[in-house]
């Protein structure tokens, strides 16, 4: 490093301390234009044209706020012919996360609920297996199929979830940060894991018992094939083939709500979906004992699948969850690229090489699509649409299950209200919709906007990595409720994080313009 280059480096490192202790407008004008001449000058400049960037996006992300929101629609009480003894009030199709948790708050709502799941439990789903806080609140509200405790109390209990205590990310160019983001809550930390781990084996068959606990009606190895609205008695018709042996059986329901997963195949047959399913993940085990993976969760930013990314997590029996998840934005990485990038990642990345070790006892790999971002409809006349069915995965994160659930609770409340006010018009359960697009859709806007400059610029990663090595934990843990939905995207920009970020944006862009780029320390090494 030259005489010169070294003054210039320190001068941007002391002048970005300072601001971070001291983020005045004052002091931000002192240094940038008394104290640091032309070249921090230049940098202010480049700050104001990238704030007045950002600013105009995220006027323009508000804009679809006010539009696509609006206010809710008043019932307008109609007429509906007297329900059948053998008629329920709504049909849930799929015991997933979402299906299971409108069935069993649409119950606790009052309405006769009947559940049908396609498979017989335990029934295996390809998924992350990260189960976030808003989630866990859900499982914890949730009395259990054995009426002791909650559902989240059980599986712990049952030694059948593993709380996240310490992980981190790793960054395109290998930077890393592993922490414990799980503390003292004064100190800034989370008061609580905000991840579990809980297979979805386990975890979909206590949702669904938790339902049929409360009074919903399961019925297993129940294939829906069809469904159409009967407009004369007003009543969804729903034909099943049950059983290994195929038997048709029909069921009919005054509402009748989707919950079939990412295909939506039941949607799409009705017209209400009408796009296909735009990412995709995979899912392999690695056995106990087989690994040398020391954290407890690690997403591994790899730049050739960017915005898409690998994730580490440990499960209840020391197990590992290896997924490779392939995000929309990146032209030269496609669904069909899945299987080779899975397996070939393996290999080729060196983070995840060493988390595996030399001879990890992997299963198969297992396959799922991704429906991203929120469909464009998810109610219609005496319907609606709930959890991955809808879309309701993260574009930015991939992760979809407290969404889902979260949109459950969503939908039996605005059932509730619809049959106490005798509306269940698709004018009225729109306010479904326009709930979740208040809760979480709109983040979802944000999350595509991120993951299109996180492709595009993935210096970005290198330097938020970079910020959060340095300033520890607690930013770890602020970190981490923005990406588990804890935090709105929007906070991303919040001063206190996006003037740490740009300080660690604007050293490394230098230091790589002068060739000073200091290499990458194995954080995963240090874990214990």
């Amino acid at each position: 490093m030259t005489p010169d280059a070294f003054v210039m480096m320190t001068e941007v490192q002391v002048a970005v301390e300072r601001m971070v202790t001291d983020p005045s407008w004052a002091t931000v004008q002192s240094i940038l234009l008394g104290e640091m001449g032309w070249l921090p000058l230049a940098l202010g400049w480049l700050a104001v044209l990238f704030a007045v960037h950002t600013a105009g996006s995220l006027l323009l992300t508000l804009g679809h706020v006010v539009a696509g929101n609006g206010s809710e629609a008043v019932p307008q009480p109609q007429t509906y012919p007297p329900l059948p003894d053998d008629a329920f009030d709504v049909c849930v199709v799929g015991a997933g996360p979402a299906g299971s948790v409108t069935a069993y708050y649409a119950v606790k709502a009052g309405l006769r609920v009947l559940l049908l799941e396609k498979k017989k439990f335990p029934r295996v789903k390809v998924c992350g297996d990260a189960v976030c806080t808003q989630a866990q609140d859900i499982m914890e509200d949730m009395e259990s199929a054995t009426g002791h405790g909650s559902v989240l109390d059980e599986i712990m209990r049952e030694g059948l979830g593993h709380a996240a205590a310490n992980g981190g990310l790793v960054s395109p160019a290998g930077y890393s940060y592993i922490g414990n983001s799980v503390g003292d809550a004064a100190a800034g930390k989370l008061s609580r894991s905000a991840v579990i781990a809980i297979k979805r084996v386990v975890m979909d068959e206590k949702l669904a018992r938790s339902a049929a606990h409360a009074g919903a009606l399961l019925v297993e190895e129940a294939s829906v094939e069809a469904a159409h609205l009967d407009t004369a008695q007003r009543l969804w018709q729903v034909r099943t083939e049950c059983g290994d042996a195929g038997e048709p059986m029909t069921y009919k329901a005054r509402v009748l709500v989707c919950a079939d997963g990412a295909p939506s195949r039941l949607a799409m047959q009705l017209g209400i979906v009408k796009e296909a399913p735009q990412g995709t993940c995979s899912r392999a085990y690695v056995k106990a004992g087989s690994h040398n993976y020391r954290a407890d969760g690690t997403v591994i930013y790899n730049k050739d699948l960017l915005p898409g990314y690998m994730a580490i997590f440990r499960e209840a029996n020391d197990e590992l969850n290896y997924c490779c998840y392939i995000i929309p934005g990146n032209p030269k990485v496609r669904n069909e690229d899945l299987s080779r990038m899975h397996h070939a990642l393996i290999k080729d990345d060196f983070y995840l090489s060493r988390a595996l070790g030399l001879k990890p006892d992997m299963e198969s790999m297992k396959a799922g699509s991704l429906r991203l971002g929120g469909v464009a409809k998810s109610f219609d006349e005496q319907l609606l649409i709930v959890g991955d069915a809808a879309g309701f995965i993260d574009p930015l994160t991939g992760e979809g299950i407290h969404h889902g659930m979260h949109s459950g609770v969503l939908a039996a409340e605005v059932l509730r209200d619809a049959f106490r006010h005798r509306d269940l018009s698709a004018r009225y359960l729109e306010n479904y919709q326009r709930r979740w697009m208040r809760e979480f859709g709109n983040d979802f806007r944000a999350s595509m906007r991120l993951a299109l400059v996180l492709y595009r610029f993935p210096i970005l990663l290198d330097a938020a990595t970079l910020c959060i090595e340095k300033q520890g934990d607690e930013f770890l843990a602020e970190w981490a409720r923005i990406m588990t939905g804890q935090r709105p995207k929007r906070y991303l920009f919040r001063p206190k994080i996006m003037l740490a970020m740009s300080v660690e944006l604007v050293q490394l862009a230098i230091a790589r313009a002068l060739r000073l780029e200091v290499k990458p320390i194995d954080q995963l090494r240090k874990v214990k």
